[in-house]
């Protein structure tokens, strides 16, 4: 069976089992001083899009997120604010609908370049959706993850 690998700012065991989706994170999302609300309205912008062009594909809000290799994941630790620990996970259902996006668009949407928000939004989701990958590919599932081991851990 394929391993992926998933960050996470808590510590799970061999065997545990990850159904955290992005919804269940935007929904305990607090309005306050130290949270982005623009995380929020980019996630949902980028849904837009996807049930405008890719409506077939696994949603992020509705997913979990991995990286093909460890490699990969490490280059984009610097981006996992939060995270602590990098597990190597499985599948629990291989079958399960995926979708490989360039998560190196992603952070082009935090970059504060003056440019209009919702078109850079939509134009960044668009390219996101159409499957171009040039940077870091992540994969989208609609499986829960199984943790084999932990990778790394960060202080």
């Amino acid at each position: 069976m394929a391993t992926y690998y998933h960050f996470r700012r808590s510590h799970r065991n061999p065997g545990d089992v990850i159904d955290l989706t992005m919804r269940s994170m935007l929904e305990l999302y607090e309005h306050g001083a130290n949270t982005n609300p623009w995380r929020l309205v980019c996630e949902l912008a980028l849904e837009e899009q996807r049930l405008r062009l890719r409506p077939e594909a696994v949603s992020r809000i509705d997913c979990r997120f991995v990286f093909r290799t460890e490699e990969d994941a490490l280059r984009q630790i610097y981006r996992m604010s939060g995270s602590k620990f990098l597990f190597e996970v499985e599948f629990t259902e291989p079958a399960a609908p995926t979708f490989t996006g360039d998560f190196d668009l992603m952070s082009t949407l935090f970059t504060m370049d003056g440019a209009r928000f919702l078109p850079k939004v939509r134009a960044v989701a668009e390219s996101y959706w159409r499957g171009t990958i040039t940077g870091t590919p992540e994969v989208l599932t609609a499986s829960n993850l199984r943790v084999i081991r932990t990778a790394r851990a960060f202080a």
